[in-house]
């Protein structure tokens, strides 16, 4: 081989308009006449199924906070509604406990009018109105159950209870 930069080669070479010559022994290059942008390498599938994923994972995220919300405001109105149930349950029971009261007091009534005066006392007539009670259930018959039901009435009407 030649050292000297300037020696011809022993093979012909052609000339071409513009260009040196390229001797027949070296492969042509092929060499893009534009310039070509540096494209990037194609993604993996890594990167669309991990977004994906995050995309699911943000549904669940806004999905129970919905949810928490939610439960939030029917606990709520849950704990509403028995307060009110319970204000209304202690209020009954304000008055069952007043007509308590007042159905004992009744009752020392009753008992200071019958020690006080000689007329049949309440007692005799509750006691009365009970037996008649009884009558009628002891009835065999339509006319028994007729005129045992129809004493009931009058001595609980004396009593002082109203049955109809």
């Amino acid at each position: 081989m030649p050292t000297d930069p300037f020696a011809q080669p022993d093979e012909p070479t052609v000339p071409f308009h513009g260009q040196a010559a390229v001797p027949p022994k070296y492969p042509p290059t092929d060499v893009p006449v534009t310039a070509v942008p540096y494209q990037r390498p194609p993604r993996s599938a890594a990167v669309p199924i991990l977004s994906v994923l995050v995309v699911i994972l943000l549904l669940m995220v806004v999905a129970l906070t919905a949810h928490s919300v939610s439960a939030t405001k029917d606990a709520r109105d849950r704990q509403d509604q028995l307060a009110a149930q319970l204000a209304g349950e202690q209020r009954r029971t304000q008055e069952l406990q007043a007509q308590v009261v007042a159905a004992k007091a009744e009752a020392e009534k009753a008992k200071r009018q019958q020690s006080g005066d000689g007329s049949p006392g309440t007692v005799a007539q509750l006691t009365s109105c009970s037996d008649a009670l009884g009558g009628v259930l002891k009835a065999r018959s339509g006319a028994d159950f007729g005129k045992a039901f129809n004493a009931m009435k009058d001595q609980c009407k004396i009593a002082g209870i109203s049955l109809f």
